[in-house]
């Protein structure tokens, strides 16, 4: 059984995610980390609270952040 690829968890601004996180999260799944991105990841109706990012081996943050 294959490892389970890295978590990065992408924390940012709304005024920061086109410009920089989408393009950078983007990258990271090219290279097999599991980046965890609202946009691909919360849904409708979602508990925010459910949502464990202290599980993921990475944390980024985004200046505005």
């Amino acid at each position: 059984m294959a490892p389970a690829p890295p978590k990065a968890f992408i924390s940012h601004a709304s005024e920061d995610k086109v410009r920089f996180v989408l393009g950078f999260a983007t990258k990271l799944r090219e290279k097999g980390i599991d980046a965890w991105l609202d946009r691909w990841e919360i849904k409708p109706g979602d508990s925010l609270a459910e949502i464990s990012w202290l599980r993921s081996d990475f944390r980024f943050f985004s200046r505005r952040a």
